[in-house]
């Protein structure tokens, strides 16, 4: 959802003041289309819910010092949430919910240092596996190129993305997923993959190691990535180093 959020070009993220978050307008009719699967269904109530889930959820951040102390940072993912009721939304369609982010993302947004990827390409895939695992390439592969190969086990798949526990069959899941990794081959997110089954007592396949590999357009996506990034932390150095050069 905050991805869906960052990426409406329609409503560009509002700079902040000095000591304010970063906010962003929020048009929910727009939201819902991008995240669809293109179907026009009844709109908001799964966007609302998903709001709101965001506004009243925490992170919490833990760090050891080596002395035997901890520290800690809790916050929630939005700092703010300013909501447009259905009777003002039919006087003006136009009126707008505020989204102010967590001070990490706003961190991350004011020095783009994020990882970039093809979000658009990944919201057209026809299935939510196919979004998860592309979103975990553009994550983890980022040295993909054609030389390079991606490994990934179907018991990680299913543990980490739990869209696979529906399946009442480990053959039938396995079946599913093979058929995800072909619609990313289709999308030209992949080349091609193999599969390996570890095979366990009596013939049972206990899991499928599968090896992933890049297309082009893919690699070449992770390198310009990584040039992006690398930029935005060299920006990010120098202007932490004219900072402490003007306070001396």
């Amino acid at each position: 959802m905050s991805k869906i959020i960052v990426a409406d070009k329609e409503n560009p993220v509002i700079p902040p003041k000095e000591g304010d978050f970063q906010g962003q307008q929020l048009d929910l009719f727009r939201l819902f289309l991008c995240n669809s699967d293109g179907e026009r269904e009844s709109l908001s109530k799964e966007i609302i819910l998903s709001l709101q889930i965001l506004a009243r959820s925490t992170i919490e951040i833990r760090t050891m010092d080596g002395k035997g102390g901890e520290g800690f940072a809790v916050s929630s993912y939005f700092s703010g949430l300013s909501a447009v009721s259905k009777g003002r939304l039919a006087e003006d369609p136009q009126a707008k919910w505020l989204v102010q982010f967590h001070p990490l993302v706003t961190r991350e947004i004011d020095s783009l240092t994020y990882r970039q990827f093809n979000y658009a390409q990944m919201m057209s895939h026809r299935t939510q596996l196919a979004r998860w695992i592309h979103k975990q390439l553009s994550l983890k592969f980022t040295f993909a190129s054609l030389m390079t190969s991606f490994e990934m086990r179907y018991s990680t798949i299913k543990r980490d993305s739990a869209l696979l526990d529906s399946y009442g069959r480990e053959r039938k899941a396995i079946e599913a997923l093979d058929a995800t990794l072909e619609e990313l081959v289709t999308a030209h997110v992949l080349s091609k993959f193999n599969k390996n089954p570890v095979i366990g007592l009596r013939g049972k396949v206990e899991d499928v190691i599968y090896t992933l590999f890049a297309s082009i357009n893919f690699s070449h996506e992770m390198k310009a990535a990584n040039k992006r990034k690398q930029l935005a932390e060299e920006r990010k150095t120098d202007a932490i180093k004219l900072s402490t050069a003007y306070k001396k």
